[in-house]
């Protein structure tokens, strides 16, 4: 199996200019993950949306270039929906954390009025008492 070794841009250029290097590289530009077939000094070079079909292109030849795009495409849709997923619970624990905060004021200002209310009950009664 072959070595994956991350590199920089500036490397990359290094590499295009002196292709004496040899190896599997990449790195990420944007969202897009380069990867840089020197094996044998002929370059080659594709870019993918995800690390893993860039890893897979880099490192298993038995994989063609036109499975691993779709590969690539597919587990891309995959993260996107696993990113948005996780936004949706943030978002939902986050409005369950601030109910059952509300819901934590609502009882201890229910409990105040309780106790507010048999204070005037007793109040009242004491009152009723000295009228009689």
């Amino acid at each position: 199996m072959r070595t994956i070794k991350k590199i920089t841009k500036k490397k990359y250029n290094q590499l295009l200019v002196n292709a004496s290097e040899k190896g599997v590289f990449y790195f990420k530009e944007g969202d897009t993950y380069i990867g840089i077939d020197n094996v044998d000094g002929d370059m080659y070079v594709e870019e993918f949306k995800t690390l893993k079909a860039c890893s897979m292109w880099l490192t298993d030849r038995s994989w063609g270039l036109e499975e691993i795009t779709k590969i690539d495409k597919l587990l891309h849709l995959y993260e996107l929906g696993n990113a948005k997923m996780f936004r949706m619970y943030r978002r939902a624990k986050i409005t369950i954390d601030s109910l059952n905060e509300d819901i934590r004021a609502i009882r201890e200002r229910n409990d105040f009025l309780e106790k507010e209310l048999q204070r005037h009950k007793e109040l009242l009664r004491k009152y009723e008492s000295i009228i009689k």
